[in-house]
C-alpha cells in the first residue's frame, strides 16, 4: 500500500513573560519555560534577541523572550482503494490525423488561429496558410469537438470523421474583416 507521508508543518510561538516591575522574576520564569521546552527534542529554540521595531511595533517596552518552533504532522486521509473484481480487459483505440484550413471572408487564409481538441486538450495555431494539423486523433465512429479562436472571434465546429486521407476541412468565419 502506497500510505502518503504527513504533511509537516511548524508552528513558531513568541513566547515572552512578565513578571511586572521584577525584572529578576521574569528571567526566572522565562529560564523555567526554556528548560520545559528543552526536554522536548522535537522543539526548537530560538533564543535571538527581538529587534527593537518589533517592541515598538507591539506598544509594549522590550522583556525577555524567545521562540518555540513546534512541529505539527498532520495525516493524510487514506484514498477508499477499491479492489478490482474482474479481469483487466484492454481495449485499443485506432488513431488517425485531423487536419483543415481556417478561412476568413473571400476564403482568405487566417494565419495565427488558435484551434483547440478540448476533450483531448490539445491547441494548435494556423501556418501563414492558415493551416493546422493534429498528427493524432482517435480514429473510431464519433464526432470530435474543435474550438477555433480568430481575430476575437470564437466558433466552435463539430467533425463527424477524420481528415485523414480526405480533403483538409475548413472551417470559416465570416463576420470579420481581415487586416
Amino acid at each position: 500500500m502506497n500510505r502518503q507521508p504527513p504533511i509537516r508543518i511548524a508552528l513558531r510561538y513568541f513566547v515572552a513573560t512578565w513578571a511586572g516591575d521584577d525584572e529578576e522574576e521574569a528571567h526566572r520564569l522565562l529560564g523555567k519555560l526554556v528548560l520545559a521546552a528543552m526536554k522536548k527534542h522535537e522543539y526548537e529554540l530560538d533564543l535571538a534577541e527581538v529587534p527593537a521595531d518589533m517592541w515598538a511595533a507591539l506598544g509594549i517596552a522590550p522583556r525577555p523572550t524567545f521562540t518555540l518552533c513546534v512541529p505539527l504532522p498532520i495525516e493524510r486521509p487514506e484514498p477508499v482503494t477499491r479492489l478490482v473484481q474482474g479481469p483487466l480487459v484492454m481495449r485499443g483505440t485506432p488513431i488517425t490525423s485531423l487536419y483543415g484550413i481556417v478561412l476568413g471572408p473571400g476564403d482568405v487564409p487566417i494565419a495565427g488561429a488558435s484551434v483547440e481538441l478540448p476533450a483531448l486538450q490539445l491547441r494548435n495555431h494556423t501556418d501563414t496558410g492558415g493551416r493546422f494539423h493534429f498528427p493524432t486523433v482517435p480514429g473510431e465512429a464519433g464526432s470530435i469537438r474543435l474550438l477555433v479562436k480568430a481575430k476575437g472571434r470564437m466558433q466552435n465546429v463539430t467533425v463527424e470523421q477524420s481528415t485523414s486521407g480526405r480533403e483538409p476541412l475548413a472551417i470559416r468565419f465570416d463576420s470579420f474583416e481581415i487586416k
